[in-house]
């Protein structure tokens, strides 16, 4: 998918179908990443050294423009200078660091200046992640290339299935229901369209029971601090409401 840099031999490769990935997209603040994604999916890690009469900076711009002429697009660039203390720590840590020894590797190598950059390219069968990493390892004074690539794949829904008459149930019977197929992304309360079908199970739940009032509330991940989720859990509760309100013509005052 991205090819080395002219020159460049591969020191460690590593592949999983299936691993979970913290792409870092901000600097330290506070001790912590300010921005950060979770992904989940495919991840293949890449650890090349480079030429040694080649500078991290023309490596990481010929990477840079070989990203964008391929339609990615830069979610977030720096170095370390800007960066902040225990910045690579955090991209170390970002997924399972191993080499084809099955032993932690990289963690050397990348202890010395380096530059970073995350892009994104958005393609109908799947989002790529780029996380590059390009630095100076300090025991051996040779450029290395830390390249990850995390592919994903469009949600598959409706494995779980929401109706009206089962939301009653549940509801009648203990006084909730949890709902699954409302879906957000990462950090937002913007509804996204796969969950429609769900909104307008709810609705006809409304509608077929005149009665019956209930008290929306939101979820989040454990990305973020407590008091940000929270903002966010709320968020989302009112989004759900105010679609159920416009788009369905649900009376307001029967949700909470």
């Amino acid at each position: 998918m991205i090819s080395r840099y002219q020159g460049s031999y591969i020191i460690a490769y590593y592949v999983r179908d299936f691993d979970e990935y913290n792409i870092p997209l901000g600097k330290m603040v506070g001790g912590k990443l300010e921005k950060s994604q979770r992904l989940e999916d495919k991840v293949t890690q890449i650890t090349y050294a480079a030429p040694k009469d080649k500078s991290i900076l023309e490596i990481f711009r010929n990477y840079e423009l070989a990203l964008k002429n391929a339609g990615f697009e830069s979610l977030f660039s720096s170095k370390k200078s800007e960066l902040g203390d225990n910045w690579l720590k955090q991209f170390l840590n970002a997924t399972t660091r191993l080499s084809r020894s099955g032993q932690p590797d990289i963690d050397t190598r990348l202890a010395d200046d380096f530059r970073y950059l995350a892009a994104n390219l958005k393609r109908a069968e799947g989002d790529v992640y780029v996380a590059l990493c390009v630095g100076t390892s300090w025991f051996q004074n040779f450029p290395v290339v830390q390249l990850d690539i995390i592919e994903t794949k469009p949600m598959e829904t409706g494995l779980i299935k929401v109706n009206a008459e089962a939301l009653a149930e549940d509801i009648f019977k203990t006084g909730h229901a949890a709902i699954y197929g409302i879906y957000f992304d990462t950090g937002k309360a913007d509804l996204k369209s796969e969950s429609e079908p769900v909104l307008e199970e709810i609705a006809k739940l409304l509608k077929q029971n005149p009665k019956l009032n209930l008290y929306v509330v939101g979820h989040t991940d454990n990305i973020g601090s407590l008091s940000s989720n929270m903002e966010l859990s709320l968020s989302r509760a009112q989004a759900v409401v105010n679609t159920l309100v416009s788009k369905y013509g649900i009376d307001a005052n029967r949700l909470y």
